[in-house]
């Protein structure tokens, strides 16, 4: 029920197109919206059509179009990959001075007995339980090591950074920095607005 609704509200936010430019619509729709507000609202249209047409065949271009368009609206205002797709989540725990400053190198022992133990287990069924000890105390050692008490604390806080980045809303700044940064990418978000309100959208 609750996807249902949701579905609904989200393409009634989709449909308030008929009667506005792109510009009029993402000022109304985007702007003091989050991204994963956005990507709730694409998940809703998705999950609709997939629950209308299922392994079907093709949408009929009104349905097809507002799809598009969503997929490329989400695509525009993800905050972390950029419109382009040139950005990446951060990873400081990959990095070769993470892994000297924590001491990859203990993490790195004890990862190889534990799969070395592991292996044994398998290709020495006679001591099998003494190797899956062995397994189990390496598996113990390893996730002790200084370098997995702070890879795990290194990839929470990139975890919550991402959340933030999605949780906060967008301002007409934001906005319009986006457009002006990546103006190809706008033109095809247009491009694809055009198509579904040139369309009669029927669902």
């Amino acid at each position: 029920m609750l996807a249902s609704e949701g579905s609904r509200d989200a393409m009634a936010m989709i449909q308030q197109g008929a009667d506005m430019s792109l510009d009029e619509w993402v000022d109304q729709v985007v702007v003091g919206k989050s991204f994963q507000q956005l990507m709730d609202m694409g998940s809703y249209i998705n999950l609709y059509f997939g629950n209308k047409y299922g392994m079907g065949p093709r949408h009929s271009d009104p349905d097809q179009a507002m799809q598009d368009f969503t997929n490329k609206l989400t695509t525009f205002f993800n905050p972390l990959l950029k419109p382009d797709r040139s950005g990446k989540r951060p990873r400081p725990n990959e990095t070769p001075e993470f892994a000297e400053k924590y001491n990859k190198a203990e993490y790195d022992k004890y990862d190889k007995l534990h799969r070395d133990a592991w292996r044994k287990s398998i290709k020495d069924p006679d001591n099998k339980e003494e190797w899956v000890a062995k397994r189990d105390e390496y598996a113990e050692l390893r996730s002790n090591t200084e370098f997995s008490r702070a890879n795990r604390e290194a990839g929470n806080k990139v975890d919550q950074m991402v959340k933030d980045m999605f949780m906060t809303p967008m301002s007409q700044a934001d906005v319009q920095a986006l457009i002006s940064g990546y103006p190809k990418n706008w033109a095809e978000l247009r491009s694809a607005y055009d198509d579904m309100v040139s369309q009669t959208i029927n669902v």
